[in-house]
C-alpha cells in the first residue's frame, strides 16, 4: 500500500492570510493539491489539517476521496503533522504501509503525473527515498519507504524531515521530471500571483 500524505496544518504566517483556501482552478489551493493526489495511482490520500480548518473544507476534502486527520497543536513543525498522519495510517492499515509520499499543501501546480513517476521509480528501485529533480534541483513531493516509519515516529532531528533525508542520503534516488512545479510553492502574495499568471499562460 502506498499513501500520499498532504501536510496542510500551517497557518500561512508569512502571507498574512490563509494561502491554502485561496481560489485556484475553480476551487482552492488545498483542494487542488488533494484532487491531484487522489487522481494518482496511490492507494490512499491522507490530509493533515490544523484545528482552525473549517468543517466545510474538511467535508469537501473527504468528498474527493481523502482521509482527513487533525493536528490539534497550535505550535508545531511539519514533521509533527507527518507523525500524526503516519500513526493514523498505521491504525487504519495495521502497519501494512509499503511506502508513503510527503506532499506539501501549497504546491497546486504539481499534477498526479509527478506522483505516479515517483511510485514507478520506487517499484523499479530498492532505494528507500525517491526525490524528484528538475534541472538538477531537488523538489517535492518525496517518497519514503514504509520501513522508515518506526524511526520517523521517534525522530528528533533539528530540521525535521530534511535532516532525516540528509542522514539517510545513501538510500536516496533522484528522479528527473519535466516540470519546475516541484520547485515552486506559495509562501507570499507574489508567489500566489505568479501561480495564477502561469495558469492563465498555460490555458492560452
Amino acid at each position: 500500500m502506498i499513501a500520499v500524505i498532504v501536510l496542510a496544518a500551517g497557518r500561512s504566517s508569512r502571507m498574512g492570510r490563509c494561502k491554502l483556501l485561496l481560489p485556484y482552478r475553480g476551487s482552492t489551493v488545498l483542494e487542488t493539491v488533494v484532487k491531484n493526489a487522489t487522481a494518482s495511482s496511490a492507494d490512499e490520500v491522507i490530509v493533515v489539517v490544523g484545528a482552525w480548518m473549517t468543517n466545510e473544507v474538511v467535508e469537501r476534502l473527504r468528498e474527493v476521496g481523502a482521509c482527513v486527520v487533525v493536528n490539534e497543536m497550535s505550535e508545531s513543525e511539519m514533521i509533527d503533522s507527518l507523525r500524526i498522519a503516519l500513526k493514523a495510517l498505521q491504525e487504519q492499515r495495521k502497519g501494512n504501509i509499503d511506502a508513503f509520499i510527503v506532499m506539501l499543501a501549497d504546491q497546486p501546480a504539481i499534477g498526479h503525473e509527478v506522483i505516479d513517476e515517483l511510485i514507478t521509480a520506487w517499484h523499479q528501485s530498492p532505494a528507500g527515498i525517491i526525490i524528484p529533480t528538475y534541472k538538477g534541483k531537488r523538489g517535492h513531493p518525496v517518497l519514503l519507504s514504509g520501513r522508515y516509519i518506526p524511526e520517523l515516529l521517534l525522530y528528533r532531528g533539528e530540521y525535521g524531515l530534511r535532516s532525516f533525508i540528509v542522514e539517510h542520503s545513501n538510500g536516496v534516488k533522484e528522479v528527473p521530471v519535466q516540470t519546475d512545479a516541484i520547485l515552486r510553492d506559495i509562501d507570499t502574495n507574489e508567489d500566489y500571483e505568479r501561480e495564477l499568471r502561469m495558469l492563465t499562460k498555460h490555458s492560452m
